[in-house]
């Protein structure tokens, strides 16, 4: 179509975000282990806590990166694409009840 969202791309726009909020899961699971280990090491360890604090830097930067990418899908958007998945499901119903689909 005319710019509208299908069934199939706003399944696939909730799959992504579904996705990206396991990754964000993750990634904060990995932080707070992480986070443990180095207290725990009572900051014993040289080149390894190095590795642990860079780690974790890495997956704080990733974290927050994924964190702007979801705030793009804020309640609005998905008001709009339920919308448009309910007019392209109407057009449909009405293309096929003209015997055009």
């Amino acid at each position: 179509g005319s710019g509208g969202a299908s069934g199939r791309e706003v399944y696939a726009l909730r799959q992504q975000i579904g996705d990206l909020k396991n990754q964000m899961q993750g990634i904060q699971r990995d932080k707070e282990r992480l986070e443990r280990r180095a207290a725990s090491s009572g900051g014993i360890g040289g080149s390894r806590e190095g590795s642990l604090l860079g780690e974790n830097k890495r997956l704080k930067e990733q974290n927050e990166k994924l964190s702007k990418e979801l705030a793009a899908f804020d309640l609005d958007f998905f008001e709009e694409v339920e919308d448009l998945k309910y007019r392209y499901n109407q057009a449909v119903q009405q293309l096929r009840e003209n015997g055009l689909r």
